[in-house]
Order: structure tokens, then C-alpha cells, then sequence
């Protein structure tokens, strides 16, 4: 694309869901980080829970890199790895996903779906925190808020985000706090 049309990378999105996100990363690696961003959807965890950042999706993959992590410590990841980490529900068991297929596979398939809706109605607001109790509590109300999925608005942003979504189409809840401005 570089070549034959002059397409700069910066301006590429590459977007993957668990093995795929740390495919998305080796693409941006070999490219020396130059791809405008990469967005992770719960990457995948067996035999990534231990990896170096060379030999995963990483940080440094992207101009911009963002993490969507909705199944940790099954088949997703239960570590930060981006330059936004978005810990949906905490990122473990998704509401909605009752029974034991649904808590493994529904709940890791719950990322493409999040981000499926993003693209239509881009409503999903996280809230930085340190924890995921601290964002129950309300500890981090006046934190920075930053949209998740697919309208990037903030490239240079870093940090932890959580939110809460709903258990049933439509997922997102909106500004929780009402006070986003872009």
C-alpha cells in the first residue's frame, strides 16, 4: 500500500481480537511502530500471560495503541499492555453471560461486539482509575474520561479506564458522569 499508493502507515488502523491483537502488534513491530493504531480486542492470554513485550502486542507497536479487555485470566490477558487499557465490567465476566459457555466464550467474544457498536453509536466512556473498586466507589468521578472503540479522538492519551456496560444490546451506558467534553 506504502509503495503502490502512497499510503502512509500513520494512517492505518489495524484492529484485532485475542490471537489477532498480538498478530495486530507483530504487523506494527515490523513496521518499526510507524502504523497510525492498533486496537486490541481482549488479547488473548494462554501462553501470552508471562510474554515480554517484544513477543506480544505491546505499547510501542502503534503511534497509538488501545486495549479493550473483557475476558482477563481466561482467554484474555490480566495485565495493561497499551497506551489505553479499557477494563470493561473489570474486565472479566461480562454481564449477560450466565451459564459456563457463556461465561468463557461470551465474555471474551463481548470485545468485537463492544466495538461493533462503538462504530455505530460511540457511547462507551471510561473512566481512569486506579482500580476497578476505586471506579465503583466512585473514587474517580473527577478523573480524566475517554471514549473507547472505534472514533479515536485522543492519540496522545495513556492510563487505565473502566466502565460498566449493560447486559443486553445496547451495551453502552453513556457518559456516567455527564461531564465529557471533547
Amino acid at each position: 500500500m506504502q509503495e503502490a499508493y502512497d499510503y502512509s502507515p500513520d494512517s492505518v488502523i489495524i484492529m484485532g481480537h485475542s490471537l489477532g491483537s498480538h498478530v495486530s502488534g507483530f504487523a506494527g513491530k515490523s513496521l518499526n511502530g510507524s502504523v497510525g493504531v492498533i486496537i486490541g480486542l481482549d488479547p488473548a492470554g494462554p501462553l501470552f500471560l508471562e510474554a515480554l513485550p517484544g513477543s506480544r502486542l505491546n505499547a510501542t507497536d502503534a503511534q497509538y495503541v488501545q486495549a479493550i479487555h473483557t475476558n482477563a485470566k481466561m482467554f484474555g490477558v490480566d495485565y495493561n499492555l497499551a497506551d489505553d487499557d479499557f477494563w470493561v465490567n473489570d474486565g472479566s465476566v461480562q454481564p449477560g453471560c450466565d451459564n459456563v459457555f457463556e461465561l468463557i466464550m461470551c465474555s471474551h467474544n463481548r470485545s468485537f461486539i463492544l466495538m461493533a457498536e462503538s462504530i455505530n453509536d460511540d457511547n462507551f466512556y471510561g473512566v481512569e482509575c486506579d482500580s476497578y473498586s476505586d471506579y465503583l466507589d466512585g473514587e474517580c468521578a473527577n478523573n480524566t474520561e475517554l471514549r473507547m472503540g472505534s472514533l479515536i479522538y485522543n492519540t496522545s492519551s495513556t492510563g487505565v479506564f473502566y466502565l460498566n456496560t449493560s447486559s443486553t444490546y445496547p451495551y453502552a451506558l453513556g457518559d456516567i458522569y455527564g461531564d465529557y467534553d471533547e
